[in-house]
């Protein structure tokens, strides 16, 4: 048999300090997320129109793994007793991870470039490269 705690116990000191600090750790970590991410997919955004590009276009698996940085904390902290907050924050940095790992998809996928223009592409025997002459 198992004891049944009531949700009216009171939980350690301790406890509700570290469940604390990982929601607010948690939602800084989405906030940053979020405006990164929608910086990136809305530049028209002030503010985050100007970051959301620049971070999210070069750094998209990054953002990504500090959202999960954040979904993590935040079920820690829904896990603890905040059931609201981190289901929300749990949700949101879910959400955000997905758009960040697109960016990544898309910037990484296959390139779809002609073969004319490829450095791959196998050059005819009678093409010639001709080099501008120094004038």
């Amino acid at each position: 048999m198992s004891t049944r705690r009531s949700p009216a116990a009171s939980t350690s000191r301790l406890v509700r300090t570290l469940r604390g600090v990982s929601a607010v750790l948690a939602s800084f970590l989405a906030f940053l997320v979020v405006a990164v991410v929608l910086g990136a997919y809305f530049p028209a955004i002030p503010k985050a129109g100007v970051i959301g590009p620049v971070l999210g276009g070069r750094y998209p698996f990054h953002i990504a793994l500090i959202a999960l940085a954040a979904a993590v904390l935040a079920g820690l902290a829904w896990r603890a007793g905040l059931v609201r907050w981190g289901r929300t924050v749990t949700v949101i940095t879910t959400l955000y991870t997905l758009g960040a790992l697109t960016i990544g998809g898309i910037q990484f996928g296959p390139r779809r470039t002609p073969a004319s223009t490829s450095p791959w592409a196998r050059r005819s025997p009678n093409s010639v490269i001709r080099r501008r002459s120094p004038t």
